[in-house]
C-alpha cells in the first residue's frame, strides 16, 4: 500500500516542526497530531504507544533500498512508514521499487508519503542535506 496525501503541512509549521528535537513518541505534539489526522483518514486510526515511533532527521545522506521492517527484520511490529520533507534541498529523490515511482525534493516537500511496511524504497542522497519527519506506526 502507498499513499500520496498533499498539504501535509504549512511552510511555516514545517520550519517549526524541523527546529525541534522531538522524542520518539510525541506523538500528541499539535503540528505531528496534524500530521496524524491526515494518516489516519487512509489507513485508520492507530495506537501510537511504543514501539511506534518519530524522528525528526537531519541528514545528507541517502537511505539504500530497504523496508521498514528493516533489512534484518529488527522492526517486524512496523505497519506503516511515512516520510514528511520539512525542508528543501537538491537532490535526495525518494523511490519504491515493483512497481517504480519516485518523488522529488519538490513533490515530497510539505507532502506526505506513507506506505506499508513491506514496501521497498530508498532516498537518494541531497546535496545540501535535508531534513525530513519520519514515522514508524505499529
Amino acid at each position: 500500500m502507498r499513499a500520496f496525501i498533499e498539504s501535509g503541512l504549512t511552510k511555516e509549521e514545517a520550519e517549526e516542526l524541523a527546529s525541534y528535537q522531538l522524542g520518539k513518541q510525541e506523538f500528541s505534539h499539535p503540528i505531528v497530531k496534524k500530521v496524524l489526522d491526515k494518516v489516519e483518514n487512509v489507513i485508520g486510526k492507530r495506537n501510537y504507544s511504543s514501539p511506534s515511533y518519530l524522528s525528526i532527521e537531519k541528514m545528507k545522506n541517502g537511505h539504500e533500498w530497504h523496508t521498514d521492517t528493516g533489512t534484518i527484520g529488527h522492526m517486524k511490529w512496523c505497519n506503516y512508514g511515512l516520510s514528511l520533507l520539512l525542508t528543501k534541498s537538491s537532490g535526495g529523490m525518494f523511490k519504491y521499487k515493483n512497481p517504480d515511482e519516485e518523488y522529488s525534493q519538490d513533490d515530497h516537500y510539505l507532502n506526505i508519503i506513507l506506505h506499508s511496511s513491506d514496501e521497498w524504497h530508498k532516498r537518494e542522497k541531497a546535496e545540501k542535506g535535508r531534513t525530513v519527519l519520519l514515522m514508524f506506526l505499529n
